[in-house]
């Protein structure tokens, strides 16, 4: 039989979780949840990479995860100012670092991260867990948002200064990584009855290999904690 894609511990504490955001914010959210695609359907406006265009983000991210962002502010900080933080939550506000606004896609994670935040602190959840950040990584997944959040946990930019000099760096964002990701995302698909979800394709191809490895495995075996009937 196909084997599973992560180690026992982290498959093991994805399902477990998994199980658990569903019990706190309903099943009915997470097998009804329209999944956001990078598309001109769901992010329709112009954008430009302005302060403007964040907070635009931020109020349809909102709407998506139906959060209330109208007493939620937000602030776009230097870099500098956020040393290896691409953005952080305070009830009530919201920074990123000034960097962000240049990667959509990524922009749209970090703000869902956030506004994460502020639904598990809202209702008074995690408040002591040791991983209520990697957990917090994870409800995005559950809102139909998980796209966003495997592809962002990487960053790579590159440049070219004269007609010389090039660089290229990567660096790592977010909690989770997107393999870990890639299997929440199988459980996502699977529990919804979703054998081949067309919106794969849209995944890095790390985590589209893990989405796909987890699906044959769950089809397969069904061993997982969190399944159509525990959800």
């Amino acid at each position: 039989p196909p084997s599973s894609p992560l180690p026992v511990r982290e498959k093991a504490w994805t399902e477990v979780r998994m199980r658990w955001l569903a019990r706190q914010f309903g099943a009915d959210r997470l097998l009804k949840a329209p999944v956001v695609l990078p598309d001109d359907h769901w992010f329709p406006e112009p954008y430009d990479g302005t302060e403007e265009d964040a907070r635009r983000l931020l109020d349809r991210i909102g709407d998506i995860m139906q959060v209330a962002t109208t007493s939620v502010r937000l602030e776009v900080c230097e870099d500098e100012a956020m040393p290896e933080a691409s953005g952080q939550y305070e009830p009530g506000l919201i920074r990123v670092a000034e960097s962000e606004l240049a990667d959509p896609p990524g922009l749209v994670a970090v703000l869902a991260h956030e506004l994460a935040h502020d639904l598990l602190i809202g209702r008074g959840l995690l408040e002591d867990a040791l991983d209520a950040e990697l957990v917090t990584d994870l409800l995005p997944v559950c809102l139909g948002l998980g796209v966003f959040m495997a592809n962002a946990t990487l960053r790579e930019t590159n440049g070219r200064q004269g007609g010389i000099v090039s660089w290229w760096t990567i660096r790592r964002r977010g909690y989770l990584n997107s393999c870990t990701l890639g299997y929440a995302l199988a459980l996502f698909a699977w529990v919804r009855g979703e054998r081949r979800p067309d919106w794969a394709r849209h995944l890095r191809l790390d985590a589209r290999h893990t989405l796909k490895a987890g699906l044959r495995y769950l089809r397969a075996t069904e061993d997982s904690l969190f399944t159509p009937e525990t959800c």
